[in-house]
């Protein structure tokens, strides 16, 4: 009797760890692929959003605007307010100077 008894409380401990690590990788498969998800909306979102600040303007103008940059101007002169305008706003050349402030800095990360 002892022995069934035994047995039968082994069998059970068993179920119950199986039980118990089926709910663990339950919660850590959902745990990832809400990470996974979250990842690939914030590249996501990242890509299209410089994809948008690198769009010209006006993409049914043919026109070519020439700008001239004084030799040794900054990134801050070329696309940020000063006193007056910035150099690409006279020219209408950029949509945001925020987003060319972030296109800027990723670009001098390289």
């Amino acid at each position: 009797m002892s022995e069934k008894k035994n047995k039968e409380s082994i069998q059970e401990k068993l179920k119950e760890k199986h039980f118990e690590a089926k709910i663990v990788r339950r919660i850590v498969f959902t745990v990832f692929v809400i990470l996974m998800l979250a990842l690939t909306g914030v590249i996501g979102g990242g890509y299209f959003y410089i994809k948008n600040a690198l769009k010209p303007v006006s993409e049914d103008s043919t026109e070519t605007t020439m700008v001239d940059i004084p030799i040794g101007s900054s990134p801050t002169a070329i696309y940020w307010r000063k006193t007056e305008s910035s150099i690409t706003e006279k020219h209408s050349a950029i949509m945001s100077n925020s987003k060319m402030n972030q296109v800027f800095r990723l670009a001098s990360m390289n």
